[in-house]
């Protein structure tokens, strides 16, 4: 029983690792990043281009694509 209870204790440690996210700030005006292992959030607040686009949203990526980096270039 000390055994099963163990395991189910490590368990919920591993899965809470999991979903911790670490937060990233970006001098872009304003774009945040919040990754874990298994996923990433990005809420986008880009200034102003030169044609007067301001970009902003929200995106999340599951796991494997929240391991590649933020593309701040072919956002659309």
């Amino acid at each position: 029983m000390k055994k099963k209870k163990a395991l189910t204790v490590v368990a919920i440690i591993v899965f809470v690792l999991l979903i911790i996210p670490m937060p990233a700030w970006y001098r872009d005006g304003g774009t945040r990043s919040f990754t874990a292992i298994l996923y990433r959030v990005v809420i986008w607040n880009q200034m102003e281009d030169a044609y007067g686009n301001r970009q902003t949203g929200t995106e999340i990526h599951l796991i494997p694509n929240n391991f590649r980096p933020v593309d701040f270039r072919h956002r659309e």
